[in-house]
């Protein structure tokens, strides 16, 4: 009894072995064409290697678009944020669409492939070191062209004018290559300078400054390190501010001062009003050189326009024909005694201050004019 139980339990396990063997398999996970093309592509594939032979040139098309920029006016450092696109051909990665399903394009990741090196010139010591931030996949064609699009955020230092604060234009210059021995052939090319403007136009609005223009040229310059230069593209960018908010805040205290002060000039000769005019000019003129305090950079290179006019007035307000014009009177009144002893005569004592004065007025006439002239100058190389 024991020896069948066990016979029949042995003939039971091999025949649960023939039907195991006889299923078909079961495939965990099909292949795409995609994970075959890759496979055989980057099968033998050197990522430390041009992608033309040696004695070739390898031609780089860069082209950034720019979603955001900024200005730290303290520091003198201009903010750009964006994208950075790169095009170039990779012979070894060529394909027949037609032998992997007509698949004529895919994405890999940037780590598998050649990289230009391609960074920033001149940065900030926060950004020094850093390329551009993210792991970009690159998409590969047949034709073995790679399109390749890096995010960038980058601070640069910048040489900031104010002269023509609030309509100020600054010009910042972002320098983009690589870095290249002096004693090797030039294996890399640049080549941005044929693009299109509208790609530099931002995305985002900012609501203190715009990019109205971006000059692009070649670039070469020798770095500390002996024996290398830093070749690439150099961008001329051209930031104008913003002044909606300061047509409000400056033009219209900056005419008013104007106003005021040319008014002095038509005021009679020894008129207290001309006194209290000109008090209360000074005393605005200070309160709105104070504002300018407040929002130019101490360390600011060439003193805005608009402050120089402030400053004019206040010292014409200040020093005002009163001065001169009390010593006109005390003047005429000396000859008008030494007359009246001499010729014994008032009446022409009179007629010498009122000579005097009419002197004062035509004297006030010819700085009204002048003055005028000048705001006028100053207004035309300020606006325009």
């Amino acid at each position: 009894m024991g020896c069948g139980y066990r016979f029949t339990l042995l003939a039971l396990c091999l025949v649960g072995l023939c039907v195991a063997d006889d299923a078909p398999p079961v495939k965990a996970s099909a292949a795409t064409w995609a994970d075959k093309l890759k496979k055989d592509l980057l099968l033998n594939y050197d990522r430390n290697l041009r992608p033309t032979q040696y004695y070739n040139v390898t031609n780089v098309e860069v082209n950034m678009e720019i979603r955001h920029v900024d200005i730290d006016e303290d520091n003198s450092i201009f903010t750009v944020s964006g994208w950075l696109k790169m095009n170039w051909q990779d012979l070894r990665l060529k394909w027949e669409p037609s032998d992997y399903g007509g698949l004529r394009s895919f994405y890999i990741p940037s780590y598998y492939l050649w990289d230009p090196e391609v960074n920033m010139h001149s940065i900030t010591l926060e950004t020094a070191g850093s390329r551009f931030a993210g792991i970009s996949d690159v998409r590969v064609e047949s034709s073995g062209m790679h399109h390749s699009t890096h995010r960038m955020s980058q601070k640069i230092f910048c040489e900031m004018n104010f002269q023509r604060w609030p309509f100020d234009t600054q010009h910042c210059n972002m320098v983009l290559g690589k870095s290249v021995s002096m004693h090797e052939d030039r294996t890399l090319k640049l080549n941005g300078l044929e693009q299109d403007r509208k790609q530099f136009r931002p995305i985002t609005d900012n609501p203190a400054w715009e990019v109205t223009d971006i000059l692009v040229e070649s670039y070469e310059d020798p770095m500390e390190e002996e024996g290398h230069n830093f070749e690439g593209l150099q961008y001329g960018l051209v930031i104008k501010r913003k002044v909606r908010i300061f047509y409000s805040t400056i033009l219209t205290p900056a005419v008013i001062f104007i106003l005021m002060t040319l008014t002095s000039f038509w005021l009679p000769p020894g008129a207290n009003e001309k006194v209290l005019l000109n008090c209360v000019t000074a005393t605005l003129l200070c309160i709105f050189l104070r504002y300018f305090t407040i929002h130019l950079p101490l360390l600011a290179t060439r003193t805005p326009l608009v402050g120089r006019m402030a400053y004019s007035s206040s010292l014409i307000s200040v020093t005002d024909e009163e001065e001169w014009t009390d010593e006109l009177k005390v003047g005429s009144t000396a000859r008008e005694s030494c007359s009246s002893a001499d010729e014994a005569s008032q009446g022409q004592g009179a007629d010498v201050q009122h000579e005097w004065i009419q002197l004062t007025v035509a004297l006030e006439r010819i700085f009204f004019i002048a003055y005028v002239f000048i705001y006028s100058v100053m207004a035309a190389c300020y606006l325009n």
